[in-house]
């Protein structure tokens, strides 16, 4: 008998249909036949991440238009998916991992599609919370899910206080970054309950720690933890169950269990990323994009701080930028390196035009893991000709974080007459200098005669040798087409410079050299 035969005969997708299409949280191999062919039939893709989405399709074998369709666009594009609904367009939408609408985009084009008339279709597959309480051990019986805890104190307080009332499990997102100071907020809200640790799931290392709220707090004190968890707390009246479980970790290895240990102590490195990407003058949207997928690649690389180029929205020198550039914080590009810092758990600084009043400046932020503005710094030693764009900035400072003392500046302040900026930075005591860059060189640049890198190896060596401190640069690659260097390219070629021999490491030269590297940096422990 043919087996073909026994196949059912799937139906056409149907015109007019919002298809929400699950995809793999960690594992390829979750990803659904039903999914794989609806992404492969319909009309076009709307995508959390385009260039996450677009891997994925390549991995299936597929090429289908993409739409980017993420929090800080929702408005805008849910009008262009109901015209095209309208139109009798099929579309997909797809979020990074996971189902649609579950604490990631999609909440608000169902509602609107279901208003409007249309049909909507769920394409069921993983989803972390479902896959955490199916092998947690805690009742399932009736559950309650919260999704991500506000951020804010007195919010969480107020919310974990709600939650606790409620019956049945209790079931919780939260980034690695903050999972301590849940169990704190547990251990005093709920100590006597069960409490289930889970996260890698569906990957190699899923791993499920089990115990109360106290006692994996002191388990996991000064762990360093990677990647999203997610959090189930047992109904009053079950935490004795927890007692009697092992008091290690569980960890899955090649498909066996064992019980591991925790280290007694965090490993005294800061794990640094530089994300050497592309940036296209002119195109903020397809430059964040690309930044916030450096952004999540970087945590999943095991990075605690990721280092992204200069005006990496508009592109170094773009006019565009007189008219797009937004406010720090509240503009759109500030808002989405925090969102994504806070939704991967891990602290950004990146190099972005600023609007402030009726001036232009070339600025640099960095964020903390909850999303938190933790310093802002504005370019003070511009090239001579982009000051005709760019204010001369007015500030310049360090923030103590869990990962050292971090100071801010941008490219050319390193070149400052005496070290001005870098020196004064290593005088209010920097451990690490972070430097979003945007390093050019004409179209007749020899790299083997003139290695480029040399320039500011020479000027970042000396301080940090002297200072007994760290310095980063990290540059795009991509074209510079506005300003008096325009033909240049810029050409990578990031760095990082510490105090013993200097030089330490570098990403790769050249106008297309995309790359991504993680550094260990070692941490100060005066």
């Amino acid at each position: 008998m043919n087996p073909e035969a026994e196949k059912p005969c799937m139906p056409p997708l149907s015109a007019a249909t919002l298809y929400l299409v699950a995809t793999p949280i960690g594992n390829l191999e979750d990803m659904t036949p039903r999914a794989v062919r609806t992404l492969r039939e319909c009309d076009v893709v709307a995508a959390e991440d385009t260039r996450r989405a677009g891997m994925l399709l390549q991995r299936f074998g597929m090429h289908r238009p993409l739409i980017s369709y993420h929090r800080f666009n929702e408005a805008r594009r849910s009008e262009e998916i109901l015209s095209r609904l309208g139109r009798g367009e099929t579309v997909s939408l797809v979020t990074d991992a996971g189902t649609p609408g579950i604490s990631d985009p999609g909440q608000r084009i169902v509602a609107a599609a279901v208003a409007a008339g249309f049909r909507v279709e769920s394409v069921p597959g993983a989803c972390a919370v479902i896959t955490a309480l199916a092998a947690s051990g805690l009742p399932t019986e009736e559950f309650h899910f919260a999704g991500f805890l506000p951020h804010k104190s007195g919010q969480r307080r107020r919310e974990l206080e709600r939650l606790r009332q409620l019956p049945g499990t209790l079931a919780l997102y939260e980034s690695p970054f903050r999972i301590e100071r849940l169990l704190g907020e547990l251990a005093e809200l709920m100590p006597e309950r069960s409490v289930v640790l889970a996260r890698e799931l569906t990957k190699k290392f899923e791993e499920f720690l089990r115990g109360t709220a106290p006692d994996l707090l002191e388990r996991t004190r000064g762990r360093s933890w990677k990647g999203e968890l997610t959090v189930l707390i047992g109904p009053s009246g079950v935490g004795s169950k927890a007692e009697s479980m092992p008091k290690g970790v569980v960890t899955a290895l090649s498909g066996e269990a064992a019980i591991v240990q925790p280290s007694s102590t965090a490993r005294p490195l800061v794990r640094l990323a530089l994300a050497q990407m592309r940036v296209e003058p002119g195109r903020p949207d397809e430059n964040l994009a690309r930044a916030e997928a450096e952004i999540c690649r970087a945590r999943e690389s095991g990075a605690e701080i990721v280092l992204l180029p200069e005006v990496l929205d508009f592109g170094w020198t773009h006019p565009s930028a007189r008219d797009g550039a937004g406010t720090v914080p509240e503009g759109e590009t500030s808002m989405r390196l925090a969102a994504a810092a806070a939704t991967y758990g891990i602290h950004v600084c990146a190099g972005l035009a600023e609007r402030f009043a009726e001036k232009l400046f070339n600025a640099a932020v960095l964020f903390g893991p909850d999303g938190e503005l933790l310093l802002h710094h504005r370019k003070i030693h511009e090239i001579p000709f982009a000051r005709e764009l760019y204010a001369t900035g007015d500030r310049l400072g360090v923030v103590d974080t869990p990962l050292g003392r971090l100071g801010l500046m941008i490219c050319a302040d390193a070149l400052a007459p005496g070290g001005v900026v870098t020196r004064t930075l290593a005088a209010m005591g920097a451990d690490l200098i972070l430097s979003p860059c945007a390093w050019a060189v004409p179209p007749d640049h020899d790299n083997e005669l003139t290695p480029y890198g040399t320039l500011w190896r020479e000027h970042y060596a000396p301080v940090a040798q002297e200072h007994g401190l760290w310095i980063a640069g990290c540059s795009n690659v991509g074209p510079v087409v506005e300003g008096e260097w325009r033909g240049w390219r810029c050409i990578g070629n990031s760095i990082v410079v510490g105090p013993e021999c200097g030089f330490v490491r570098a990403c790769s030269h050249g106008v297309n050299a995309t790359e991504q590297i993680v550094v260990e940096i070692p941490r100060r422990l005066n």
